[in-house]
């Protein structure tokens, strides 16, 4: 391929690229994101009356009584283990109805479970007898509103 005809490709990408730049940020919409949801705003002059509405606003809030409150996610990790037993539920089944009583217990949570684990052990009285204990291990996450000063 020639020389020219190589100038010439670059000049038109490099061409291409600068007029996809320019569209870019000629752009006269701008978009505020919210935590359940977006505003669009037509025209930047609109965008920097909302932003100053915003700062009045929170000034009167904060020379206003009340707190404000938002949401926050907590969370906790607990265990509960079945102690030695001869037979009885297998390790899912075991580590499902323990997570179902939490769930009934706190209502408002959601609790899933980290990691299960089995250990076994075997007596001779004089017969075999096998011993299973089960470790469940839970995170409950669930939502709060604190008041922020």
């Amino acid at each position: 391929m020639d020389k020219w005809v190589k100038n010439l490709m670059g000049i038109c990408f490099a061409a291409v690229i600068v007029i996809f730049g320019w569209k870019l940020t000629s752009s006269t919409q701008s978009t505020i994101k919210f935590y359940q949801g977006e505003i669009s705003i037509k025209n930047p002059e609109s965008f920097a009356a909302l932003v100053d509405d915003i700062k009045n606003d929170s000034k009167s809030n904060e020379a206003s009584e009340e707190p404000r409150k938002i949401d926050v996610v907590k969370t906790q990790e607990w265990s509960i283990e079945s102690g030695w037993q001869k037979g009885g539920p297998s390790r899912e089944q075991y580590c499902e109805q323990q997570r179902m009583i939490r769930v009934n217990e706190y209502p408002g949570r959601t609790v899933k479970l980290i990691s299960a684990s089995t250990s076994h052990k075997t007596k001779y009285n004089p017969f075999k007898n096998d011993y299973y204990n089960h470790l469940c291990s839970y995170i409950d996450e669930w939502i709060e509103l604190e008041a922020v000063l």
